[in-house]
């Protein structure tokens, strides 16, 4: 963390040694274990994705104790329909979180969307967990995701899903849970000034959408930071 008022970082999660954490504890005398993504909830809480401990934490700078919200530290795609805290997560690589307090999880090696909702209890909303591109206009819970890294909620509380080795930005529309791709789709780097789903992009690793609705995409392989306005 940067302390905005002394200009200082210090650490407030993790004790610089890798380890699968204790809960209920100072925060930083928890251990981690590549924690890969992180995001804020409504809250004020710091959500983790402690992606090689397969688990999602969270830090309340209230109190500056972690605890574990998802996972059992268990690589496993388990516990669907059941408390978050019992489940098992595929390589949790990135959370989000909408407005009410859902919280969404990307697992990379599951190939799969998870939602944890406000009750604690999860379920899978997208990917069927096989590779592959397929869904574009059904149920998200049908289509076939490949490695996605990244995921976001836009301003209207849908899921941006950054389906990596796809080369794809997709959305889940939350109300509908339908899925499409709005930009890329193939392996390329043209396109600008055209329709985003006719451009190409290159393993895309990152996405955040600002307050006007621009979207910003991190085309990695083409070294380049993309955008488009799609709503």
């Amino acid at each position: 963390m940067i302390d905005k008022s002394t200009n200082e970082i210090r650490t407030v999660v993790g004790t610089g040694k890798p380890g699968s954490g204790k809960d209920g504890i100072s925060a930083t005398k928890s251990a981690m274990l590549e924690p890969n993504d992180c995001a804020i909830d409504s809250d004020g809480h710091l959500l983790i994705a402690d992606v090689r401990d397969q688990r999602i934490r969270k830090f309340d700078p209230n109190t500056g104790t972690i605890t574990t919200v998802a996972g059992t530290g268990v690589k496993e795609h388990t516990g669907d329909e059941g408390p978050a805290v019992t489940a098992g997560i595929f390589g949790a690589r990135a959370v989000c979180t909408d407005k009410i307090g859902n919280i969404y999880i990307c697992e990379r090696e599951g190939n799969t969307i998870r939602k944890i909702d406000t009750e604690g209890i999860i379920s899978t909303i997208a990917g069927t967990g096989e590779k592959g591109y397929r869904g574009d206009g059904e149920d998200a819970k049908y289509a076939l995701l490949n490695g996605p890294k990244a995921i976001r909620c836009d301003n209207d509380g849908n899921i941006l899903v950054v389906d990596t080795e796809n080369h794809a930005l997709r959305i889940i529309y939350t109300e509908s849970n339908i899925i499409d791709t709005i930009a890329g789709g193939a392996l390329g780097s043209g396109g600008d000034g055209g329709p985003p789903t006719k451009a190409g992009l290159a393993r895309p690793h990152g996405v955040v959408t600002d307050l006007s609705g621009i979207t910003y995409i991190a085309d990695s392989e083409n070294h380049r930071i993309r955008t488009i306005q799609y709503q």
